[in-house]
C-alpha cells in the first residue's frame, strides 16, 4: 500500500510540473508575442519618425536656399542702388542747373 501510496504521489508531482511547466510556456508565449507586437509598432512608428524627419529636412533644405536667394536679391538691389546713387551723385555734379 506504501508503494501505491508513493507512486500515486510521485506521479501527481510529475504532473504538477507537467501543468507548471506548460503554463509558463503559454505565458512565455503570450510575452513572446506581446513583445513583438511592441517591436512592431516601435518600427511602425520609428518609421513614420524618420519620414517626419526626413521631410523636415527637405523643408530646412529649401528654406535655406530660398533665403540664400533673397539675400542675393537683396544684395543686387543694394549694388543697384549704389550704382543709381553713384550715377545720380555724377549727374548732380555735371549738371550746370545743379551747381
Amino acid at each position: 500500500m506504501d508503494v501505491i501510496l508513493i507512486v500515486a504521489v510521485l506521479v501527481l508531482l510529475v504532473l504538477a510540473v507537467v501543468v507548471i511547466r506548460k503554463a509558463r510556456d503559454s505565458r512565455d508565449e503570450r510575452r513572446r508575442h506581446e513583445a513583438t507586437e511592441h517591436r512592431d509598432e516601435a518600427a511602425a512608428q520609428r518609421a513614420r519618425a524618420e519620414a517626419e524627419q526626413a521631410e523636415a529636412d527637405e523643408r530646412a533644405a529649401r528654406a535655406r536656399k530660398e533665403q540664400a536667394l533673397v539675400e542675393e536679391r537683396n544684395r543686387a538691389a543694394e549694388e543697384a542702388r549704389n550704382a543709381a546713387d553713384q550715377h545720380e551723385s555724377r549727374a548732380t555734379k555735371l549738371d550746370p542747373d545743379e551747381r
